[in-house]
């Protein structure tokens, strides 16, 4: 992080409640803690941090939790859902790329746990062999960060953790209509996420395998948008934090869906039929 971006953060969260006179200066504090998350493995380890700059084991702890809190504090500021006008604008940005009212790519990523969890391992055990928890996130055509969901343990898929957020369960409080967000084959297809073509018994038409490059070329934003990220915050790759249910990560219970997958499904091919016949005319065109 820059020394600009440093310092206008510390204007930011200088006012926070969570900041008093009693306490060291906020400027150590805010150090500290982006040492701390901009390092993983042994380099984050609370001994380190303290040995680094001169401080105690618990100081390194407590100036984390306050600049977290502050930073938290903000987070609405940044990370938000375009409104109807920022959506169009979008979507008409994406009509030049031949998918029209497309608003952003949706990808999910696991933040690692350097150890175990404390309670019910098991659940947080992933399929890459790893004890993590799962985070979705969704950016648009300029690798904005506009929603973030987390909290469920590894062992759940992609498509099971989106299906539980907001935007799947109420997308009509985030969609107009027509718009959209694209994923990739692992989420279950509907009127506001669009998957590439899976290959069937069959296989592909060769027209179908060019449409599903042309979607992955423009949802590869999102996995970069998700390289940048624990590029920038690299305790992400691997967070020294132990968790259990004391620690405020209670164990989570998987419950059936009330709504109809089917329907979903059937809307969702139909949104994809009709931006494959464009993406062919358009080709065709050219």
């Amino acid at each position: 992080m820059s020394r600009d971006s440093c310092n206008h953060l510390l204007e930011l969260i200088s006012g926070h409640s969570t900041f008093n006179e009693t306490q060291d200066p906020i400027k150590l504090q805010l150090a500290v803690t982006l040492y701390r998350l901009g390092t993983y493995g042994n380099g984050s380890s609370v001994t380190n941090v303290s040995t680094k700059f001169g401080i105690s084991i618990g100081a390194v702890v407590k100036y984390t939790d306050r600049v977290i809190d502050a930073i938290t504090s903000l987070s609405k500021r940044y990370i938000y859902w375009p409104g109807p006008s920022e959506r169009q604008d979008l979507g008409r940005q994406m009509a030049l790329q031949c998918l029209p009212k497309c608003i952003g790519f949706v990808d999910g990523t696991d933040i690692v746990f350097d150890e175990a969890p404390h309670d019910d391992k098991e659940l947080y055990w992933s399929r890459k062999k790893k004890y993590c928890i799962q985070a979705q996130i969704i950016c648009d055509i300029d690798r904005k960060i506009r929603d973030l969901f987390t909290g469920y343990p590894g062992s759940v898929h992609d498509a099971k953790a989106f299906s539980k957020s907001p935007i799947a369960i109420v997308p009509n409080k985030f969609f107009s209509a027509g718009e959209f967000i694209i994923g990739d084959s692992a989420y279950a297809i509907s009127e506001n996420v669009i998957t590439p073509y899976k290959r069937g018994v069959q296989g592909i038409t060769p027209e179908r395998k060019a449409f599903n490059r042309h979607l992955s070329s423009h949802r590869v934003l999102v996995e970069n948008t998700i390289g940048l990220l624990k590029s920038r915050f690299q305790s992400l790759k691997s967070l020294r934090i132990r968790v259990s249910k004391k620690s405020g990560h209670a164990k989570v219970y998987f419950d059936e869906e009330c709504q109809s997958n089917e329907v979903k499904s059937r809307r969702g091919n139909l949104k994809r039929e009709a931006l494959f016949h464009i993406f062919k005319t358009l080709q065709r065109n050219n």
